[in-house]
């Protein structure tokens, strides 16, 4: 168990998220609020692991069409956040890497 009650050997937290209702770095750092049993002020700052301008472009849409390819990963602590394109978010501890 982790200092949040949680099995470290557990599956990751998953999240669908749709990018057109919530943006992505928002939907990370809830996502990570939920990991980690922390409220989102709480958190560090995300820019301190990525940065957050450029994730948020990464996953903007094209010519009116949604991003339907692509990832992107960054450390996050003790965990590795995964963020795909399609509006998934992936958060598992980084030691299963």
């Amino acid at each position: 168990m982790d200092e949040h009650g949680r099995d470290a050997e557990a599956a990751p937290y998953v999240v669908d998220v749709d990018w057109a209702e919530q943006s992505v770095t928002r939907a990370v750092i809830s996502a990570l609020g939920e990991v980690t049993g922390e409220r989102d002020t709480a958190l560090d700052p995300l820019y301190d692991h990525v940065d957050p301008d450029a994730l948020e472009s990464l996953f903007e849409p094209t010519e009116g069409a949604d991003r339907a390819e692509g990832a992107v990963s960054f450390p996050y602590g003790d965990y590795v956040v995964t963020v795909y394109a399609r509006g998934r978010i992936d958060v598992r501890p980084a030691h299963r890497e």
